[in-house]
């Protein structure tokens, strides 16, 4: 009879521990689980703002190239040459690239000595700064090369 009751001690104990395993194998699984959840939420998060970022970066990259062509054609007139920092465009004006819109600034530096090549006397380098930004803020030194004004 004691051995009896001992061997029902021995199965009661050993189905507590069972129980016991399963519910902390059950909670390591979800910490896991919970865990991969919002180590990919916030990758997703990452991948959303890169995208973001990316599309702005381009679009006021496309901005100060398309600007600067304004300026090679000669769009933005300079008024007077010898007069420095001048801002050709109005204060924050507003362009668009494929529909989405950038705000650029262009302006005319000083003129400068010709690059190595051209006569001195006939030739004169012209330094402009073209600005756009899109949330993201992108700068261009630019020269043109144009008959002197002396």
């Amino acid at each position: 009879m004691i051995t009896l009751w001992h061997q029902l001690i021995k199965d009661n104990e050993s189905e507590g521990a069972a129980l016991l395993t399963t519910m902390l194998v059950l909670l390591i699984l979800t910490t896991i689980g919970i865990s991969a959840i919002n180590i990919t939420s916030t990758e997703l998060e990452i991948v959303r703002n890169d995208k973001l970022y990316k599309r702005d970066f381009y679009i006021a990259d496309a901005g100060v190239n398309v600007e600067s062509k304004k300026v090679d054609r000669g769009i933005y007139e300079v008024s007077s040459p010898n007069t420095h920092n001048q801002q050709l465009n109005s204060n924050n004006a507003t362009y668009s690239v494929n529909g989405l819109q950038y705000f650029a600034s262009v302006f005319y530096n000083y003129p400068s000595g010709p690059p190595k090549g051209y006569d001195a006397s006939k030739y004169t380098r012209y330094v402009y700064t073209v600005n756009a930004k899109r949330n993201v803020f992108i700068s261009l030194g630019c020269g043109k090369i144009g008959l002197s004004q002396n």
